[in-house]
């Protein structure tokens, strides 16, 4: 078998470089190729595998697993190329035709060029390469179109009436038209939404007269009649200098004009925001600041950019420390005082958060900064107003109480049974007043950190029954039941007792109020791993949904407890959350709609384990 000579003789395009070729040739030398003999020969996007039998030698290639047959070549065929840019697999036989006739051409005229006259060797060679270059710009013609279906974008060719002779794949797909719609016939203006064809129009008159109409956005139609957003790129297809047609590259921009809109509405709610929002590096320097961060500060609107936020802001943000914080917290709350244009200072809120690359680095703050001047002022003048009051009050209340106590207790005859229940109403008027006075003045101790607590171990089951004890002759007014479920003899915790007895007479007193009458308000003590709970249940009819988030703000029940026409301060739960707070506890709840509530509270153990 001659399989060294048939190698050499064969011309491979593309299945295999001269270098391969060699390499192939010697394989097959070396091994004395018999009939049936197999060469796999490795390459980046597969392998090509070479059978020779009978003097032939017969090609495969493997290609992500799948083997495609390609044929077989004897001595001194053409056998054609491989492509790889092609979405699918195709035979390599697609150019052999081709190939082989430009093979042919240049054979013939490198013949008549070597029986030739140098004069009719110029022109047979000039008639070579006009031959030769239009072959080529057929097969690059071809390689466009192909290229063209792998491009992420659409591209139509229409000639000089309006039609479509050519759709890239994307194309196709994307308006959602089949082969078949354009086997059948496609208007290019039919693509675009009917108040944009005059447009069109007008762009492909401006090509025809020599201009260039550049990329212009237009409203698209797909076939089902969705709409979208497109930027189009005009070209003209030439023909022997003469406009033949024209070609359209459209780009998809819904996305990006989503994006745009959204960026703008944000932007516009940011610019008329009446709170500051400001942008800065690391290091401080402002990079945007909105029309109220610049106002707020006595700037003008781009008065602010470049500038250092330290010259207004001296609160230390930008140190690392900080920088470090907001980083790891997402965010960064605290109250400052900031300073105007004119020197003058003025109380702000400061929230920031952190600004990070897509790698986690932090690059930049986002601030919002609002005013809080007049809110300082009014805090300020109503603190005063409760402190005002509150002593004001204190003193002739207590008077008060003290003079219709005794004279409720006289057994004076000349006291009618009319006026005793008139002494018992204003009496019972003036304690709740002196309540009302001493849970103001508690709460000003509280925020003013002037709240004294003196923790001493106590026994917490023996606490709770004198707290019930105490808290009987109220429960009875309402004809409410107090008892005691479950007892936890000798646990201690430590705290205040009288400030514990403060807090569960608040809680017992909020249970009686809303339970039915002759219902039954149960107390529950129970242990934790490091805590005791006491825990009080109503059966009343449970806290509003829109109540539940602000339970424990001050003056927040008001508005239950008047629809229940019960009377309290509403500032009971509010002054026990912070009671038990400072004692080292929690304080919750649990409620359920006209089920009942239960509120309680946790303390360490004491001693502590």
């Amino acid at each position: 078998m001659e399989s060294p000579k048939v190698l050499k003789k064969m011309r491979l395009f593309g299945a295999l470089t001269p270098a391969e070729l060699l390499k192939v040739a010697e394989v097959v030398k070396s091994r004395k190729c018999k009939q049936g003999r197999t060469i796999i020969h490795e390459r980046k996007q597969g392998a090509s595998i070479y059978v020779v039998k009978k003097g032939e030698l017969k090609v495969t290639h493997l290609v992500r697993g799948k083997r495609r047959e390609l044929g077989t070549v004897c001595a001194g065929q053409h056998f054609g190329e491989l492509s790889f840019i092609d979405k699918k697999p195709r035979s390599a036989s697609v150019y052999a035709a081709e190939d082989s006739e430009l093979l042919v051409i240049t054979r013939k005229t490198f013949d008549k060029l070597l029986e030739s006259t140098p004069q009719l060797q110029a022109k047979l060679l000039q008639a070579l390469l006009e031959d030769v270059c239009q072959k080529l710009r057929e097969r690059v013609s071809s390689l466009d179109f192909e290229l063209s279906d792998l491009l992420p974008i659409s591209v139509f060719e229409m000639d000089r009436l309006r039609n479509i002779t050519f759709a890239n794949r994307t194309g196709l797909d994307f308006f959602g038209y089949s082969q078949k719609d354009f086997e059948k016939g496609l208007k290019a203006l039919g693509i675009f939404a009917p108040e944009h064809r005059e447009r069109a129009r007008r762009s492909i008159r401006k090509i025809l007269s020599g201009e260039d109409p550049g990329v212009e956005e237009y409203s698209a139609i797909r076939k089902d009649g969705s709409s979208f957003t497109v930027i189009v790129h005009w070209d003209a297809i030439a023909t022997e200098g003469k406009t033949a047609g024209f070609r359209l590259t459209l780009v998809d921009i819904t996305e990006r004009k989503r994006s745009e809109e959204s960026l703008l509405r944000l932007q516009k709610a940011v610019e008329t925001m009446n709170i500051g929002v400001c942008i800065t590096d690391t290091e401080g320097k402002i990079l945007y600041a909105n029309p109220a961060e610049a106002e707020m500060h006595g700037y003008g609107p781009r008065e602010l950019i470049g500038q250092s936020a330290r010259t207004f802001a001296p609160l230390a943000i930008w140190n690392s420390a900080n920088l470090h914080r907001i980083k790891e917290m997402k965010s960064w709350r605290r109250e400052g005082i900031n300073i105007r244009k004119d020197g003058s200072i003025f109380p702000v809120q400061l929230i920031s958060e952190a600004v990070s690359s897509i790698d986690g680095q932090l690059i930049g703050l986002v601030t919002t900064c609002e005013d809080i001047s007049e809110r300082k002022l009014i805090e300020q003048m109503k603190n005063d107003l409760i402190a005002l009051v509150s002593h004001e009050l204190k003193t002739p209340l207590a008077s008060i109480i003290s003079s219709l106590t005794l004279i409720e207790d006289t057994q004076e005859p000349e006291i009618s049974e009319h006026s005793r229940n008139l002494i018992e109403i204003a009496l019972r008027n003036s304690k709740q007043m002196a309540r009302l006075v001493n849970d103001l003045l508690d709460l000003e101790k509280i925020k003013s950190g002037k709240m004294n607590v003196r923790m001493e171990p106590l026994e917490l089951t023996s606490f709770v029954e004198k707290a019930l004890e105490t808290n009987g002759p109220y429960a009875r007014q309402f004809r409410v039941k107090v008892v005691l479920n479950g007892r936890l003899p000798g646990l201690l915790v430590k705290a205040d007792s009288d400030r514990l007895m403060q807090v569960m007479t608040n809680l017992l007193s909020n249970a009686v109020k809303f339970s039915p009458p002759n219902d039954c308000v149960s107390v529950a003590l129970s242990s934790y791993d490091k805590s005791l709970r006491v825990a009080v249940t109503d059966h009343g009819p449970g806290i509003p949904e829109e109540m539940r988030s602000r339970i424990f703000e001050r003056f927040a029940p008001i508005r239950v407890l008047e629809e229940r026409q019960r009377k309290g301060t509403g500032l009971g739960l509010s002054i026990s959350k912070a009671l038990i707070g400072m004692m080292g506890g929690t304080i919750g709840f649990e409620t359920k709609g006209n089920e009942g509530t239960t509120f309680y509270f946790d303390l360490p153990k004491y001693p502590s384990e």
